[in-house]
């Protein structure tokens, strides 16, 4: 007997509605903690944000009414999701080696806007097609670059990596292009920013053991009613005049401004990326 129509448009409802939840499922599992916004930009990133909203709270009620999801405050005044012990145990079924948010303890701390910005940033990195990963998925060793390889090599973790395939920045098409980025939500030390300088003075070098992953360019996030950027760029000044170089400006053209636009809390309403040669040379004379 041929299915009614009406049977197909539920079975096809209900596939649907299992690849939504298993979308959320395993992009929380990537990144920690997610708000709904994220979700929606994250899982379906080429529809309206309008719509993604909608559809990204109807499959979070529906999780957090499973137990598959549990809702947690965080330090903006607002709700991040993390996955429960039944919705850890509902991803290892598919192979994916997950586990709980419980323990996270950066949902309602200090840490929760500078962890949450880089992860908007790399949400939109994502949505255009590059690879990301985040910090806790660098942080729980599961990024494209280890933890460990990271720290050895540089002496420092990037708050997260983005890649694109090696041939679309000019280098063989067997690898991929990296670029570090940082997180700039609150002032740091000089030592701190010395650190970021130093990494920048090593494009070129492979990131991982394997010599498939390479840093291409250094991105500094943060948001834009801030005076991060003035800072940033005076230290980098006196950086580079007690550490002068020949490829001055090879280094400035690979370290990347992204000045991002955020609505009070914390709403996520797009960036613009400058290099840092191309502020200097049109803002004033440089004088490193």
């Amino acid at each position: 007997m041929k299915q009614s129509n009406l049977t197909a448009n539920h079975t096809d409802n209900r596939l649907l509605g299992l690849q939504n939840d298993y979308a959320v499922l395993k992009l929380i599992h990537e990144w920690g903690h997610l708000r709904r916004s994220e979700i929606g930009r994250g899982v379906w990133p080429r529809s309206p944000a309008k719509y993604t909203m909608k559809v990204a709270r109807r499959v979070v009620r529906r999780l957090l009414e499973s137990g598959l999801l549990i809702e947690r405050a965080n330090s903006l005044a607002g709700q991040s999701l993390v996955l429960s012990n039944r919705g850890a145990l509902r991803l290892q079924a598919i192979e994916v080696e997950a586990r709980s948010g419980y323990d996270l303890s950066n949902v309602a701390g200090p840490q929760f806007f500078h962890r949450t910005l880089g992860t908007c940033y790399l949400l939109e990195r994502a949505a255009l097609g590059d690879v990301v990963c985040g910090e806790y998925a660098i942080n729980t060793g599961r990024g494209m670059v280890s933890r460990a390889e990271l720290s050895e090599r540089f002496r420092k973790v990037p708050d997260g990596l983005a890649t694109v395939p090696g041939q679309a920045r000019g280098l063989d098409p067997s690898l991929r292009a990296a670029d570090w980025t940082e997180v700039e939500s609150s002032y740091k030390r000089a030592s701190d920013l010395d650190r970021i300088w130093g990494v920048a003075y090593r494009v070129g070098e492979y990131l991982n053991d394997r010599e498939t992953v390479v840093l291409d360019r250094v991105i500094i996030v943060y948001d834009a009613t801030q005076r991060h950027e003035r800072m940033l760029l005076n230290h980098l000044e006196r950086y580079i005049r007690a550490h002068p170089v020949s490829n001055t400006e090879a280094i400035l053209d690979n370290i990347v401004l992204v000045s991002c636009n955020i609505g009070l809390p914390l709403v996520f309403k797009g960036y613009t990326e400058r290099t840092v040669l191309h502020v200097l040379s049109t803002s004033r004379p440089r004088r490193c």
